[in-house]
């Protein structure tokens, strides 16, 4: 599934359904319940088109997201967002299960991922606010943020490179459960960071840090007011400030 960001004057979500099979035509009906957008796709004889062959269908499902706060939610789907040439000034809510999210160049005000048994992956992404939850995923890729950043995983590797350079208040939380971190500045970083690693270790190219245990680490760089949390059960822990 192919998300898009729809024009600043789009009130509703347009979606738009490609297949690959001659002769069958699908059916699909959009349902909002509770702010959800759910998609139902069924061939016209009743059978889904999601059955295994020779039933099955290759489908490409195109989404243009209105502007207005939207969640789309999925399950066995990829989720590709990519950019329409500006800011988007909504909420924007992807879920998946069994599939990954990927977001290609996309700016905007505010974006919250959520996969279970996926991966996600940002590619030079843009936001003022980004909030990330991934169960048995891998979190990686170039991200730019102004105010907050929220990652938290279980069974799941986070290897990011920030940059922070418009942000003077910028929360950073970065919790993983069973997975490493692994954190590439591409601005220079300026605040407090606190990192804890319960049962890994902590590489970072800051000296003047001060080392509370064996496995737990803060320090200030600079005179900025912008705020660096790690926290990890089983998993090592890598910064490089720039």
């Amino acid at each position: 599934m192919r998300i898009f960001q729809g024009q600043p004057t789009q009130k509703t979500i347009d979606i738009k359904v490609f297949t690959g099979s001659k002769g069958v035509t699908p059916k699909f009906e959009p349902l909002t319940q509770n702010g959800i957008n759910e998609l139902r796709i069924s061939q016209t004889s009743g059978f889904s088109i999601f059955n295994i062959p020779p039933r099955c269908m290759k489908t490409l499902i195109d989404v243009y997201l209105p502007a207005t706060p939207s969640t789309i939610q999925v399950r066995d789907l990829d989720l590709i967002m990519s950019n329409n040439g500006f800011k988007y000034q909504s909420i924007i809510t992807l879920i998946t299960e069994d599939g990954d999210i990927v977001l290609n160049g996309i700016s905007a005000q505010n974006i919250i991922l959520k996969t279970r048994d996926g991966n996600i992956r940002l590619n030079n992404t843009s936001v003022d606010s980004l909030s990330i939850t991934a169960k048995d995923g891998n979190i990686g890729g170039i991200t730019s943020l102004t105010n907050e950043l929220s990652v938290s995983t279980v069974d799941g590797n986070v290897r990011l490179i920030l940059g922070t350079q418009d942000a003077n208040n910028a929360q950073i939380n970065i919790d993983t459960d069973d997975g490493n971190v692994e954190l590439l500045f591409r601005n220079p970083f300026s605040g407090i960071y606190d990192i804890m690693s319960r049962d890994g270790r902590i590489r970072i190219n800051d000296n003047n840090n001060k080392l509370i245990s064996e496995n737990h680490v803060v320090g200030k760089i600079n005179n900025g007011g912008n705020y660096l949390n790690i926290t990890t059960e089983d998993g090592n822990i890598a910064v490089l400030f720039k």
